[in-house]
């Protein structure tokens, strides 16, 4: 249910967003408006494919899903029909069709180690059944599909080394579509990932699980950390700063009850954090023609309302208060250190520290500065502006108060992953 909460709230402010976006740029030339108008269906199909891997209790069906998002996804990232585009659509279905296989091996072994609740009368794949049962699994099994599920769910979650593709999907797909991609997908692949996990912790025990889901969250954050602070495009470093999120929820998995509670915490800040993001970039490129970082200066002069936007989306993506990813940050750090785990803590706080100083050393010369003398002061596309102070809204009020529902909700997501264990 929460997954799905955060699916459509992105989903219908991207829809709002994405109207007038497309029109001014199949008015320009920049996408063409014979593909323009395939991007309402394909979208659809995304969003249908998003929510049935919500709503899938079959295994099966989850992998079916999440092969259907990369289907359905690649022409959205290659709308602009240019070289680029087509080069970063073919990346992404051949490196995210391999992690599917991978995905695929994962969800048959698992199979094979249910055979003898399948005997009993039970739905081998049904998620629901086999986490009731884990202990009566094939460990061997369990251990092999877990591993097979994590690199290919993974690939799609963008956690390093696997991430390759991610940069270049984002960086070149249309606005709407990279705040869907990196807002709601990767979560999607995310809530697969966790399925998976809390099967194996049951059958195998958390000390055979975590080290390998720290050791790839790490990977990630340090990976991220590096290449944000190297980076000269503009949407490509929001790309980068999602692996290294999703690196963040991964280490979460593995700090037990209180870091799976802060895990699921930032996976909505950060799809929250990340559509104001890539909606406000989208409004940048519009004005600009480039997202190259050295060309864009002077945001506050030359269009107010996409400045506030996007120094508020950058302050909430490094975790700064009052954005609600300092909170959740923060909460997985105080399970780090609580938890026994200071060397995770650490290192965990010196990639935040890294990426903090890099995203923000990006962010403060393009909102200041002189604007270029080619680039005349423009006005936002209909909606970005009521759609971005949602956002900024909804962040703020996360962190100002976490609402009683929802830290109920959380907690009993909490229970359902960790068989009840406080």
């Amino acid at each position: 249910a929460g997954a799905l909460a955060i699916t459509n709230f992105v989903f219908a402010l991207s829809c709002l967003y994405a109207g007038p976006y497309l029109d001014r740029e199949s008015a320009g030339g920049h996408i063409p408006a014979r593909w323009a108008r395939h991007y309402w269906s394909l979208i659809h199909v995304f969003f249908g494919a998003m929510v049935w891997t919500c709503l899938a209790d079959s295994l099966g069906m989850v992998w079916v899903s999440m092969e259907l998002t990369t289907l359905v996804t690649v022409p959205l990232v290659c709308l602009s029909g240019d070289k680029r585009g087509l080069e970063a659509a073919w990346k992404y279905f051949i490196l995210c069709s391999v992690g599917i296989a991978f995905a695929l091996v994962g969800t048959v072994l698992l199979y094979a180690s249910t055979l003898k609740i399948a005997a009993a009368g039970g739905h081998s794949l049904s998620w629901s059944v086999i986490v009731a049962h884990a202990s009566r699994l094939d460990p061997v099994l369990v251990r092999l599909a877990f591993l097979f599920a994590l690199v290919g769910y993974g690939c799609k979650m963008g956690l390093a080394p696997l991430h390759n593709w991610l940069p270049d999907a984002h960086s070149e797909a249309p606005t709407p579509v990279s705040a869907l991609l990196s807002g709601v997908l990767l979560n999607c692949a995310g809530y697969a990932v966790i399925r998976f996990t809390s099967v194996a912790t049951r059958c195998l025990g958390a000390d055979a699980v975590s080290p390998t889901l720290v050791a790839l969250g790490l990977a990630s954050v340090m990976v991220a950390a590096f290449f944000v602070v190297v980076q000269k495009d503009l949407k490509r470093l929001l790309a980068y700063s999602s692996v290294e999120h999703m690196g963040i929820i991964v280490i979460g998995l593995a700090l037990g009850p209180a870091g799976i509670y802060a895990a699921l915490f930032h996976a909505l800040n950060h799809s929250v954090a990340k559509a104001l993001l890539f909606l406000g970039a989208g409004q940048v490129v519009l004005g600009y023609r480039t997202q190259q970082m050295v060309r864009i200066h002077g945001l506050v002069d030359t269009a107010r309302p996409t400045a506030l936007a996007l120094g508020a989306g950058g302050l909430a993506i490094v975790g700064l208060p009052p954005f609600a990813p300092f909170l959740s940050e923060l909460l997985l750090l105080r399970a780090a250190f609580m938890g026994g785990h200071p060397v995770i803590g650490t290192l965990l706080l010196l990639a935040l520290t890294l990426t903090f100083a890099g995203f923000l050393g990006h962010l403060v010369p393009m909102l200041c500065g002189a604007r270029p003398p080619k680039v005349e002061p423009y006005e936002e596309t209909r909606w970005a502006v009521p759609v971005s102070a949602l956002l900024v809204l909804v962040s703020v009020c996360l962190c100002v108060s976490v609402p009683v529902g929802l830290d109920r909700f959380l907690a009993s997501c909490v229970m359902t992953i960790t068989g009840g264990q406080r």
